[in-house]
């Protein structure tokens, strides 16, 4: 236990704010083959909050697609401007790039090395190592940009049994088994933390009657601490200083105990067990509880997931049964016929101003007109401007509404992928009750951990009163703890390196991305 809470303490991810006039959020979705060789990857750029006209973003891609709507863009110099109009874009491209995290896959049957081909339906028993190396090396800072990666795969208990997964957890669900794990790739070699050595290893064993593959999927970021994770080292200072008053004394209650017979001894021992216990349960369910925004944070993802799906769907349908063409045409129509009207009125105007600069004197009635048209005559020019602007854009969208159909039909798929992953289901159908147990759970947990938060506290203050009173036992605990804070403290300095490294960190396809993830699958 005492090894996960350090390595807590160095995998706390945070999301600072970003106050750009748009925010970018990047996401790389790699396909691998059964070794881990990169087969195809396509980057997602998501430039969010655009108040301006036209918006410029730094790029690398080629094959560049508008996959939000038909709005255009030029390219120059790896400077890419999209005709925005205050809206989100989100632009999909491709490059030659080398990856900041690959994996080298190899598969074992009965400790022997084997393909994945070879051993599909096979028997025995299965290993399956996945080896992550960083590639983003920082020569500024001697380190490695700091990244870490889960791992996904489910296994069902139909032929397995013995499902085990190194730095992470499997979670029965009764009819097949969901395997996450945990990686800090070539993290080790920065801090030197012994609890982090075998972090850039993932091994999935179990043992089986038919192999079957299960698709595997990682996710990469590197976000892994902030200015706000370094504040557990100032609290370690007042920690120091205080074990040294508890240990002073606890010395002089040890000298005043030394008369207690051996039954209080054994009660001294067993209360030590559960300080000790209560405190790893209470460091637990603090670091959940301090992690809720991100739980709220995913519930908000699948809801706005699944409303955009919808109005992707909507959109998608009135546009095949021809009800968006419909309004095209008959708006270009409308506009045609009212700026004709105004041409006609610019027309009579030009006619009676040049009659009027020849010095004709003209009859009351069309002096009438004229002055009428000589009043409105500005207005009268900017509206043709405006019509003729307003229908050439309603041609455009009309000429493009195939291209805007592929590119619903392609976010909605995407969509599909990541709600079917999150909600583990089979087909959209099931989505909408998927959703209502889903974010009913979350309810659940939010309350649960709040009480159960509450009742440890209660729990580890009844029992640190107890402990107060014990023997030289309860000293060899708080020495225990005054030596785990002073290891912490000497990688401080490593820490903030660190820190800096993930701020330095702007995107894999550009140098000014607020978030960047991504997302592996091994086919």
């Amino acid at each position: 236990m005492k090894k996960y809470i350090i390595i807590a303490l160095f995998l706390l991810l945070l999301f600072p704010i970003n106050t750009l006039a748009y925010e970018k959020h990047e996401t790389v979705y790699i396909n691998l083959n059964s070794n881990g060789e990169v087969i195809e990857s396509k980057v997602n750029n998501h430039l969010k909050y655009t108040p301006k006209e036209e918006i410029e973003d730094e790029t690398i891609l080629k094959n560049i697609l508008n996959i939000s709507g038909d709005e255009k863009y030029t390219l120059n110099n790896n400077k890419i401007t999209f005709k925005a109009n205050g809206k989100d874009i989100t632009y999909q491209g491709t490059t030659d790039k080398k990856l900041p995290i690959t994996a080298n896959i190899k598969y074992y049957l009965d400790d022997k090395e084997i393909s994945r081909k070879d051993l599909i339906g096979k028997s025995g028993n299965v290993k399956i190592n996945i080896n992550f190396k960083n590639n983003s090396y920082n020569n500024k800072y001697n380190m490695y940009t700091p990244f870490v990666v889960t791992t996904v795969t489910m296994i069902n208990n139909d032929n397995n049994t013995n499902i085990e997964i190194n730095n992470g957890k499997v979670v029965n669900t009764g009819t097949k088994n969901i395997l996450v794990g945990i990686s800090t790739p070539d993290l080790y070699n920065d801090i030197e933390l012994d609890e982090l050595k075998d972090m850039n290893n993932i091994e999935i064993s179990f043992n089986t009657t038919k192999y079957k593959y299960n698709d595997i999927y990682f996710a990469a970021t590197p976000k892994l601490l902030d200015d706000l994770d370094l504040s557990v080292f100032n609290k370690l200072d007042n920690l120091d200083n205080s074990m040294n008053e508890l240990s002073n004394g606890v010395n002089q209650l040890v000298d005043g105990s030394n008369k207690l017979v051996d039954g209080t001894t054994l009660l001294s021992e067993k209360l030590e067990v559960a300080v000790n216990g209560s405190k790893e349960i209470s460091n637990g369910l603090n670091e959940l509880n301090n992690n809720m925004s991100s739980i709220s944070d995913l519930t908000t993802l699948v809801n706005t997931l699944y409303s955009k799906y919808n109005e992707n769907n909507e959109l998608l349908s009135k546009i095949n049964d021809g009800t968006i063409a419909n309004e095209l045409k008959f708006g270009i129509e409308d506009a045609t016929n009212k700026m004709n009207d105004l041409v006609a009125k610019k027309a009579t105007y030009d006619y009676l101003k040049s009659l009027v600069e020849q010095g004709v004197e003209l009859p009351e009635e069309q002096l009438a007109i004229y002055n009428q048209l000589n009043e409105n005559i500005d207005s009268i020019t900017a509206g043709i401007e405006q019509y003729k602007k307003g229908i050439e854009e309603a041609q455009k969208q009309l000429a493009n509404l195939p291209t805007s159909a592929a590119a619903l039909t392609g976010s909605n798929q995407t969509i599909e992928l990541i709600l079917k992953n999150i909600l583990k289901i089979d087909s959209m159908n099931y989505a909408p009750q998927a959703i209502e147990v889903f974010n009913s759970n979350i309810n659940k947990l939010v309350g649960g951990v709040s009480q159960l938060k509450d009742g440890s506290n209660e729990l580890k203050n009844g029992t640190f009163a107890l402990r107060d009173g014990m023997n030289k036992f309860n000293n060899e605990g708080i020495s225990k703890i005054k030596n785990v804070a002073n290891k912490i403290k000497t990688y401080k300095s490593r820490a903030n390196s660190i820190i800096e490294l993930s701020k330095e960190y702007k995107g894999y396809s550009s140098n000014n991305a607020k978030e960047s993830i991504f997302i592996y699958k091994v086919i």
